[in-house]
């Protein structure tokens, strides 16, 4: 084991991270550190990291430790005193050596910046206003309940976990923003005097990515009618909906319907799905389109599995360049509160709704793959 060890991420002449010399670990909470990189400059836990790229997670106090003590007190609890101090080295050095471990696996390196790059999305994140006439209409549902006002009107901060087997994200703590209805959504309220909650959405994510990631450009068209132009001028985009997505999620062919087996032999082809499904297992390892490391599964899901996992950095990705492009407004008067799998929730002033407007219709690139359209509408219907 090295006798110390740092972790760093260097960018626009920044870097920080976290070192250990043997007896004491000394860290900083720049904004680029991988590890350490959390919404509100708190220390990000490394268990939530580490299963990311299959490796362990030290533990130094138990989770059962640490609410026991949580319901003593509610001041910092000086753990190298509470649990001995060479116990406490003990575990420090254990978790030392999983941290070495971690950064020099060469499996890592892939997915790292992309990782971070989609973080930087999630450090954006305010928190929302909250109607509290809707709010005690609504609040009998588990989920309302969690967007429950402080004294100044806004909900909690909200946290989410990439800990999924395809990395959708999912809330860890906060509002349920995941699990709430379209209607109860209506608790969300502006900061902004006459402002607006408006959601901008990825147009037919998957089906693009799928082809992007076997050469095949469908341009800046509706991507179902491309389909159906490109398999049979005649059918209407309907048509082909349903064959499409059988093929990307694994569905079965109906064998007893000729003309539907046909058709989703045809969009099959167009989709090079044995290319498709081979991506996933390159040079031996399951990964998505960028490197992050996936689950094995059976044949039939492979497919589903590399472009739900693919389109999630694809989509995180795409929002980090919206809101690059949208400057010095974001978190002034476009603020976003909210991500919701291919979505970006954001509370919006009146005076930069046309700028954003302007920006969502010409969509995004997102490398390597190419561009994705947009939509941008209400989080309710109106």
């Amino acid at each position: 084991m090295k006798s110390s060890i740092s972790i760093s991420h260097q960018e626009s002449g920044e870097s920080g991270g976290i070192s250990f010399d043997g007896k004491r670990f000394h860290k900083s909470h720049d904004n680029l550190s991988w590890w350490l990189r959390s919404e509100g400059f708190v220390t990000r836990n490394f268990e939530e990291i580490a299963p990311i790229f299959c490796h362990s997670s030290p533990v130094i106090v138990s989770q059962g430790m640490r609410e026991s003590y949580a319901a003593l007190t509610q001041s910092d609890v000086p753990w190298i005193r509470a649990i001995g101090k060479e116990r406490f080295l003990e575990k420090v050095k254990s978790a030392h050596a999983c941290v070495n471990k971690l950064i020099e696996d060469p499996n890592v390196e892939p997915y790292l910046s992309t990782l971070l790059l989609e973080r930087e999305v999630l450090s954006l994140l305010q928190q929302t206003k909250i109607d509290a006439r809707e709010f005690e209409k609504r609040r009998s549902s588990p989920s309302v309940e969690s967007f429950a006002p402080n004294p100044s009107g806004f909900a909690s901060a909200i946290r989410y976990s990439h800990l999924t087997s395809t990395g959708r994200l999912k809330v860890f703590e906060g509002p349920r923003i995941l699990t709430i209805s379209k209607q109860d959504r209506r608790v969300i309220a502006s900061r902004f005097s006459d402002g607006r909650i408006l959601q901008v959405d990825f147009v037919s994510l998957e089906p693009r990515v799928a082809l992007y990631s076997v050469g095949q450009d469908p341009g800046r068209d509706d991507v179902y009618e491309w389909i159906a132009k490109s398999v049979d001028p005649t059918l209407a985009r309907s048509k082909v909906k349903v064959p499409t997505l059988s093929i990307l999620y694994g569905q079965s062919a109906r064998n007893d319907d000729p003309v539907s087996s046909s058709l989703r032999e045809r969009i099959g082809k167009l989709f090079k799905v044995d290319e498709l499904r081979g991506l996933s297992s390159k040079n031996g390892s399951i990964r998505n389109g960028y490197g992050r490391p996936l689950e094995d599964v059976e044949d039939r899901l492979k497919i589903s599995h590399y472009v739900q996992s693919t389109s999630v950095d694809v989509a995180l990705l795409g929002f980090r360049n919206l809101l690059a492009g949208l400057g010095s407004h974001v978190g002034k008067g476009i603020v976003p509160i909210f991500v919701l799998h291919d979505a970006l929730i954001l509370d919006v002033s009146p005076e930069l709704y046309r700028m954003l407007k302007e920006h969502v219709e010409r969509g995004v690139d997102v490398e390597p793959l190419g561009h994705f359209p947009l939509s941008l509408g209400p989080i309710w219907d109106e």
